[in-house]
C-alpha cells in the first residue's frame, strides 16, 4: 500500500498512464518494396504462375504503446515524487462499490473496440485494454456482451483469443438491434 509524501494519507490510486504510441507500418519501407519487386520479377520470369502462391505485401501494422504508473493521493492531490510503501495488507472491495455496466451500439468507445476486433480478426481482453485505454473489468463485460448478441465466440474456458464472427459494422448493429 502506498502512502503519500506530502499527506501521509494511505488513501492512494495507482493508474496506468500511456506515456506514447508508435505504429509501424511494414508495407511502406524498403523491405516492402523490395518484397513487391522481387515478386514482380518472379511473376515474369514464371509467366504469372508465382503469383498464385506468394501475395503482394499489404499495408500490415504494428503498435507498441508504452506507460507507468502513476499513484494519486485522494486526499491532497498529490501526484509526484517519491512514494513510500507500507506493509499493511490491502483491503477487498465490496460487490456493492461495483457499478453494473451497460452497453449501447452507438457508444463511441464500443463502436472503436468492435473496429478493432474486425480489423484484428480476434477478441482479445489485453489487445482492447491497450487500444482503448479502459480496464480489465469494463472490457470483459464489453466480451460478455458482445459474446450474448453473436459478434464474437463465447468464452471457451482458455486464454486464447476469441474469433470475431461478423465481418462488418453493419452486421454489428444489426445484431444489436435485435436484442
Amino acid at each position: 500500500m502506498a502512502q503519500c509524501p506530502k499527506c501521509g494519507s494511505e488513501n492512494v490510486t495507482v493508474q496506468m498512464v500511456t506515456t506514447g504510441m508508435k505504429t509501424k507500418n511494414y508495407s511502406t519501407g524498403f523491405g516492402g518494396k523490395a518484397h513487391n519487386a522481387g515478386r514482380s520479377m518472379l511473376a515474369i520470369g514464371t509467366l504469372g504462375m508465382s503469383n498464385l502462391f506468394i501475395r503482394k505485401r499489404g499495408g500490415e501494422e504494428d503498435t507498441k504503446v508504452g506507460s507507468k504508473k502513476v499513484f494519486i493521493c485522494q486526499n491532497c492531490g498529490f501526484s509526484g515524487g517519491q512514494w513510500q510503501f507500507s506493509t499493511s495488507t490491502l483491503k477487498p472491495i465490496s460487490s456493492s462499490s461495483e457499478e453494473e455496466l451497460s452497453f449501447s451500439p452507438n457508444d463511441p468507445i464500443v463502436r472503436k473496440a468492435v473496429e478493432i476486433c474486425i480489423k484484428k480478426k480476434k477478441f482479445s481482453t489485453a489487445l482492447l485494454q491497450t487500444y482503448l485505454g479502459r480496464g480489465h473489468n469494463y472490457v470483459t463485460s464489453l466480451g460478455t456482451w458482445l459474446a450474448d448478441i453473436g459478434v464474437i465466440e463465447p468464452p471457451n474456458g482458455s486464454v486464447k483469443p476469441r474469433a470475431v464472427l461478423i465481418n462488418s459494422l453493419e452486421e454489428f448493429d444489426q445484431l444489436a438491434n435485435k436484442k
